[in-house]
């Protein structure tokens, strides 16, 4: 007799949307292996929801207990990802849930932030119950209130890295005299910002949000002059340079007006410095993302409860 956890509409899908970050093969790993123990047919997704947006149900991979029980040792995405966004037209949301059918999922479990985490809800609404979805927020930024102050998987990671990169740039700092302003990722919170600069002893810190008005960048430069030394790091929490305005992150033209004023009031030249898409995926994880990874294995049992 036919297993019936094996019967199509009955298997579990796993996909990764957004930019990588630190724990993200840990939580692949965590669900293949909990999917596995009951006897759930596991598909890995690739490249998020770009294929099945085309139809395509081939780019797709069977997971099981030996190719993810070591992978939350690695950084990025063994299923690698996209920013391939299904909702933004009817037929390519349509096309997705007609190649989630085919491959026999009913069950899928998405991995990513805000977009991708819409994107689920809306193939979740146009499944109609035919497939049962969750969702493992994704983001280096820790801005999401997890229970307990739980870190976001990927940020204690991030934090580390970036405290190591600023601890050479320090001692550069130091060596040659030069002032820097250090930009970290973070869209509007400072949450990376402040790990980083509080974990390095840097003299200051400021947030994009304070950061939008001179009057707050004046202060925050004149608070460091009458401790001035040669070589020191001021922060700014922002994210990539970039003129998008509307993801509220660091511009060109506020950075290069950040160092100007900076001039003025400080007798010495900064530089900047970006701390940016290499903290995302590196191959050192720490424990604590490893940990927060895992956990995620008791919610996906969710998935498989009887409505």
């Amino acid at each position: 007799m036919a297993d019936k956890n094996n019967s199509p509409g009955t298997h579990l899908g796993i996909l990764v949307g957004g930019g990588p970050a630190p724990g993200i093969n840990g939580v692949i790993s965590a669900i293949t292996l909990e999917a596995r123990t009951r006897a759930r047919k596991v598909i890995g997704i690739l490249d998020g929801f770009q294929w099945l947006m085309q139809g395509d149900g081939n780019h797709v991979r069977e997971l099981d207990h030996a190719d993810v029980s070591r992978v939350h040792f690695q950084g990025g995405s063994i299923l690698n990802t996209s920013r391939a966004n299904p909702t933004k037209k009817p037929d390519d949301l349509r096309r997705v849930v007609e190649t989630l059918d085919r491959l026999g999922i009913g069950h899928l479990a998405t991995i990513g932030g805000d977009d991708t985490m819409f994107a689920a809800s809306q193939v979740a609404k146009e499944a109609r119950g035919r497939i049962r979805v969750c969702h493992v927020p994704k983001t280096i930024d820790n801005d999401l209130p997890l229970p307990g102050a739980t870190p976001t998987f990927g940020f204690e990671t991030a934090r580390q890295l970036g405290s190591d990169l600023v601890q050479n740039l320090m001692e550069d700092s130091r060596t040659t005299g030069r002032w820097y302003f250090v930009v970290v990722m973070g869209r509007s919170v400072g949450h990376l910002a402040l790990g980083i600069g509080k974990s390095t002893g840097a003299n200051s810190w400021k947030s994009l949000v304070q950061l939008r008005a001179t009057r707050s960048l004046r202060v925050t430069l004149i608070t460091l002059q009458p401790g001035l030394v040669a070589g020191a790091v001021a922060w700014v929490a922002g994210s990539c340079l970039t003129s998008a305005p509307k993801r509220s992150v660091m511009s060109r033209p506020m950075m290069t007006s950040a160092l100007a004023i900076s001039s003025r009031f400080l007798p010495v030249r900064f530089n900047e410095w970006v701390l940016g898409k290499f903290k995302r995926a590196p191959q050192s994880i720490t424990g604590i993302d490893k940990r927060s990874a895992s956990a995620t294995r008791l919610s996906t049992a969710s998935l498989f409860r009887p409505t």
